[in-house]
């Protein structure tokens, strides 16, 4: 006669989420698509991890409260049904996975490598700590799922009576409509909002061509002292924020030893841009000192500049000022 509550089917159930796991794990990272990925990828978000942990949480077979509370002198607690274990279940994936990409977002990018790896890790130990406190317990209090479906007699038993009887408890029912709710809004809120990119703001120099288009190229590299040289700015606005731009050019002679020898403002002036708003600023520039080694310098600022702020931006452009005379 076989006992149902021996240790040889005692954790079947982790056994099988440990292989589903594994096995889909292999699925995506061997790069396969289709339907199959689908199939095997959406219980890894939203099935498995939490499956796991909700296990190492309760490792005790499902009680009925109502019974325990009218036994005088039984010390045992109340423990959820496997109906509200999968309602658990569900949740906590949420959450899981949640928690996960987080971690994996500070430590490297969100690819599906390591994504794929962590929660395969996650979900893996969640079963062996599992494991480990159900035989922790007497083999008649551990959680048994798929101990068996009908006993000699032809009762039902298991996880099909387990399943059932829950459904038909009011407060058990209750729980588990609340936890598939929580699932609902979790996901419907990650759709709605999802997550932001990182802020920043672009600036690039320009030139404008004879048909009046403007290029990353033909930069001029010579300069006339005192004499205006057109150049144009474009900004690009990143930073989901409305900001006022201030913009300050400054020429820099630079000696052999790299130091700057003198510096000079030559020009300076606001754009204001919306989020996601991008503008070409034309300029003429006009340096007054002459040197050969000139940097001139297009700094950009967010916020108000002063001597003690760093430029948020800086585009540059190497340049040749000669004076009037051409020397």
């Amino acid at each position: 006669m076989t006992d149902r509550g021996s240790p040889s089917g005692l954790d079947a159930d982790l056994l099988a989420v440990a292989v589903a796991v594994v096995v889909t794990a292999g699925v995506l990272l061997a790069g396969i698509s289709g339907p199959l990925a689908w199939l095997v990828g959406i219980p890894l978000l939203l099935v498995w991890p939490g499956y796991a942990v909700v296990a190492a949480l309760l490792p005790e077979a499902p009680t009925d409260g109502d019974a325990i509370a009218a036994t005088p002198g039984d010390k045992r607690h109340s423990s959820p049904g496997w109906a509200v274990r999968l309602g658990f279940s569900l949740v906590l994936s949420a959450v899981v996975v949640a928690v996960t990409g987080v971690a994996v977002d500070q430590l490297a990018a969100i690819r599906l490598l390591p994504v794929v790896v962590a929660l395969t890790v996650v979900t893996l130990a969640a079963l062996v700590v599992a494991a480990m406190r159900r035989r922790q317990l007497p083999l008649a209090a551990r959680a048994q799922p798929l101990s068996g479906w009908r006993s000699q007699g032809g009762a039902d038993t298991g996880l099909r009576s387990s399943l059932l009887a829950p459904l038909w408890s009011t407060r058990q029912a209750r729980t588990l409509a609340v936890a598939v709710l929580l699932l609902v809004g979790t996901v419907a809120f990650v759709a709605a909002a999802p997550p932001q990119e990182a802020a920043y703001t672009e600036s690039y120099l320009l030139t404008e061509t004879d048909s009046g288009e403007f290029v990353a190229d033909g930069y001029p590299t010579t300069f006339v002292a005192g004499e205006g040289q057109p150049l144009a700015l474009g900004l690009e606005n990143n930073e989901h924020r409305p900001i006022t731009y201030t913009v300050v050019a400054v020429a820099e002679r630079v000696g052999p030893n790299g130091s700057v020898v003198s510096q000079q403002q030559v020009d300076s002036f606001t754009v204001a841009l919306a989020h996601n708003e991008s503008t070409v600023v034309e300029r003429q520039i006009a340096p007054t000192q002459p040197g050969e080694n000139v940097r001139l310098q297009f700094r950009v600022y967010t916020g108000e500049p002063s001597a003690s702020t760093e430029p948020d931006q800086t585009t540059q452009l190497w340049i040749e000022v000669v004076d009037s005379a051409g020397a």
